[in-house]
């Protein structure tokens, strides 16, 4: 069975956003809830091409001991995602397909499993920073990301990075990045700043 015929979590755009719709990167909301509780499955094929349905995507951001974080840039020949590919980015993550319903939380689980198929590590702990949601292209217009920090070191990539390197805070700063990465490197700010007040 190919990727886009497999069957994926998706939340109705009118379930989701009952509170009002935002853009950009937010750190609270009840979105979590309301996709645990209110999801349904759609074959990929179709939710790719219906922005009255959103995918939920857990995205994650790892970061190691030094504060350093791990950017990539996405294979042209073996990425999986066309519109992605050769993008950078510091979010590592994907669908959520009907095998991750198995455990109560089936978001943590997706995150588990694209972490270990993306990259190899052994994470040390896993943080829920928040959310972000798009609508200026065809693939963000369908997707809702749920943001996370791990921490953890990066011991290998999959072939569908093409580089791939832990990468200081000011280095990513001019570096070129998916418009996902952008809103996930200002979640990663605030924490940070949070951290330094503290």
């Amino acid at each position: 069975m190919s990727k886009m015929d497999k069957r994926i979590v998706v939340v109705s755009r009118d379930s989701l956003f009952r509170e009002g719709e935002f853009t950009g990167y937010k750190q609270d909301g009840n979105y979590i809830e309301t996709i645990l509780r209110e999801y349904r499955l759609m074959r990929r094929f179709e939710a790719e091409e219906n922005p009255a349905w959103k995918q939920p995507i857990p995205y994650a951001v790892i970061m190691n001991n030094r504060g350093e974080i791990y950017y990539y840039v996405r294979g042209s020949k073996d990425y999986s995602e066309k519109r992605l590919a050769q993008k950078g980015s510091i979010g590592i993550g994907g669908h959520i397909d009907e095998d991750d319903l198995k455990s109560e939380n089936f978001i943590e689980e997706a995150l588990r499993r694209e972490a270990l198929e993306e990259v190899m590590l052994k994470p040390e702990s896993v943080e829920h920073l928040g959310y972000i949601n798009l609508e200026d292209t065809p693939v963000s217009r369908v997707h809702f990301g749920i943001v996370y920090l791990i921490r953890g070191d990066v011991k290998a990539h999959s072939s569908e990075i093409s580089l791939g390197r832990m990468t200081s805070l000011l280095e990513l700063e001019k570096l070129p990045m998916e418009e996902w990465s952008r809103e996930a490197l200002k979640a990663i700010k605030i924490k940070m700043l949070k951290e330094n007040q503290q």
